[in-house]
């Protein structure tokens, strides 16, 4: 995945070095398992901006040319005409790559399964 940002091209790859670096973000209290990715993925999911910008900040971790959160926000808040379709090639991207691709379609799959029985919606 690639994004202009400030005029420079930006690479954004979901390596195991980006993996390695989520994952230890949220731990489940119950089993002590790290759950990160899940989590960081929920929250981009849910539209929170501070877990977008930590997920593309942490997929362009070991690329060429580093981008600062800083520039990542002011991106979101000055460049960004879209930002819904940001988040959507975002998932989009994570649900092809290899690193990532189990645990974010199983998070889909189970959003979409509490979305349909939810009693509220009935």
């Amino acid at each position: 995945m690639e994004l202009t940002i400030k005029g420079k091209e930006f690479e954004f790859k979901a390596s195991f070095a980006f993996f390695r670096k989520i994952q230890p973000m949220y731990k489940n209290k119950e089993t002590n398992e790290e759950a990160g990715l899940t989590y960081k993925i929920a929250g981009v999911i849910d539209g929170d901006m501070e877990a977008l910008v930590d997920v593309l900040y942490l997929l362009n971790t070991g690329q060429k040319n580093q981008i600062e959160k800083k520039d990542i926000e002011e991106y979101i808040e000055e460049e960004c005409e879209d930002v819904e379709k940001l988040i959507e090639d975002l998932l989009d991207f994570l649900k092809q790559a290899n690193v990532t691709k189990v645990k974010v379609k199983n998070l889909l799959k189970a959003i979409d399964k509490g979305i349909q029985k939810d009693p509220e919606q009935e």
